[in-house]
């Protein structure tokens, strides 16, 4: 697993600490746990990219890319909200599972009644409704969500084996211990070229994160490249000229 902090990639580690805005990214094969204080665990399948961000105001945000994921809450007093291209959904005690390919996506209640929806072009949830133990809720393209009462066989049958079991809880195990990720250098633009196209709120704080790696001259023309992707890099690659008085 790899994680970019920062404009870094580290080298993930069992019983590493994440920070704020850290994006994982399992392999293929791959698997992954994330744990947080009040006991709720995330689990990432194989080949999934996801950014976490946590902050008092909106409490613990998470952004599928792309990929597998199922999240575990048990009484949490946390609220936490998952995105991805196509859906989003919001929740305290559950146990559901996510699925995102580019602007399509499935979400299974297994238990519990989060909250769930689509995600608009900005990357923004809309039309949230309460959803019931065993809903199976999709989404393709710019269609509206279609809800029935169970996942479908094509869904059940490419789910990671993992998932269809209670997430483990790890945490303890490492409670006395501090692991540091190891570094692995600057990212590329091809590192970070899919999340630099993502939805504009999910690209929030974007700019001043990556904007050391412009001294990298093949970034910078990369980055150049697609400005069409990212618009808001225009300024910063092309200043305006100063106005003399």
């Amino acid at each position: 697993m790899r994680v970019i902090r920062d404009a870094s990639i580290l080298l993930g580690a069992a019983g590493a600490v994440l920070e704020p805005a850290d994006i994982l990214e399992t392999a293929q094969p791959g698997f992954a746990l994330i744990e947080f204080p009040d006991g709720t665990v995330i689990a990432l399948g194989a080949a999934t990219r996801v950014m976490v961000s946590r902050t008092p105001q909106a409490g613990s945000e998470i952004f599928l890319l792309e990929g597998w994921l199922k999240a575990q809450s048990r009484n949490s007093a946390s609220t936490y909200s998952l995105s991805s291209q196509a859906q989003s959904v919001g929740w305290k005690d559950v146990s559901l599972i996510a699925h995102a390919r580019a602007a399509a996506g499935e979400v299974f209640v297994e238990s519990g009644s989060p909250s769930v929806g689509q995600t608009d072009k900005r990357g923004r949830p809309a039309g949230m409704q309460s959803a019931k133990p065993g809903q199976f809720v999709m989404r393709n393209g710019d269609k509206p969500p279609v809800s029935q009462a169970r996942p479908s066989a094509e869904f059940l049958s490419v789910m990671p084996g993992a998932f269809k079991d209670a997430l483990p809880a790890r945490l303890d195990r490492f409670k006395d211990r501090s692991v540091e990720a190891k570094s692995a250098g600057p990212v590329t633009y091809a590192d970070v070229a899919d999340w630099l196209s993502a939805p504009q709120n999910w690209r929030a704080g974007f700019v001043k994160r990556f904007e050391p790696r412009l001294a990298d001259p093949k970034f910078r023309q990369q980055l150049d490249a697609g400005l069409k992707n990212h618009p808001e890099w225009e300024r910063i690659l092309h200043p305006p000229p100063v106005k003399r008085p």
